[in-house]
């Protein structure tokens, strides 16, 4: 009986390997085919549409009172009788403090005390404050703006603010006046909303987003998709960049004024 030689042996294995590791490379391509095709039929996409969109300006709004007094002196003094407490109400007329020159001094309007730093008997040097009274009722907000943005800003603009633990609630106002604070180079809105709740109080902050204009029947794509001014189509499996010019956003929308896009052109969603 003939014997094989060990290196022929030696090579058929070799081959047999080879061939193996071809096959198993070939069930990994298809299989990476494969999933990378179901993973793409799996990306969420959104249908390009048209709309009407609200263009605005955004920021951080102040919760401010329109009333506020403090009781300071002119001159040392000593407190002789002290009437309130922090968190009081009180009416219009109500004594707050007495002092021992002989001086009293009265609520000038009715509303809360919020600070009273000293007590009776004490001494109060000039020009400190000895009692606080804020009318937590009448409330405007103030909103601090970059120039770029001040400059589309006018008064009778309507505006929206919202508070970040009270999400789903908007309270609608408007622009009331803008004016300028020169030495740090702001520019100060000042919003009227008369239908703010009681607890909302002065010193709060929130969103707020003024209306600048507002456009109808213009193309939109969500502003997730819009990446480095472009967005992905998608057509069956293929895929392609899309470079798009915007213009108004408000937030969730953005408004496509050129670019190869159009109205029923599936756009890619990023993930989640």
């Amino acid at each position: 009986m003939a014997m094989i030689p060990n290196s022929t042996i030696k090579i058929f294995l070799t081959k047999k390997w080879i061939m193996a590791l071809a096959i198993a490379s070939l069930v990994l391509i298809a299989f990476g085919v494969y999933w990378f095709q179901r993973s793409s039929d799996a990306t969420e996409t959104f249908k390009v549409k048209r709309g009407d969109i609200i263009e605005a300006v955004y920021g951080l709004g102040t919760v401010t009172a329109n009333q506020s007094y403090q009781i300071k002196l002119g001159v040392t003094g000593t407190i002789t009788g002290l009437y309130v407490a922090e968190g009081d109400k009180v009416e219009r007329g109500k004594t707050l403090v007495t002092i021992d020159q002989g001086a009293a001094f009265a609520a000038p309007f009715s509303g809360t005390v919020t600070s009273v730093p000293f007590k009776q008997g004490e001494t109060v040097y000039a020009q400190a404050p000895i009692v606080t009274l804020i009318n937590l009722k009448d409330r405007y907000v103030v909103v601090s703006l970059e120039q770029e943005s001040a400059l589309r800003v006018h008064a009778n603009q309507n505006a929206r603010i919202s508070f970040e633990t009270l999400r789903g609630q908007t309270y609608l106002g408007k622009v009331r006046a803008i004016y300028p604070d020169p030495q740090n180079s702001q520019f100060f809105v000042r919003i009227e909303i008369p239908d703010l709740p009681e607890s909302i109080l002065p010193g709060m902050t929130g969103d707020v987003a003024i209306e600048i204009a507002q456009r109808s029947g213009v193309l939109l794509v969500p502003v997730s998709a819009v990446q480095s001014g472009r967005v992905i189509l998608r057509s069956g499996h293929l895929k392609k960049k899309v470079q798009i010019n915007i213009g108004a956003i408000d937030g969730r929308w953005a408004e496509v004024t050129g670019g190869d896009l159009h109205e029923g052109d599936d756009v890619i969603l990023p993930r989640k």
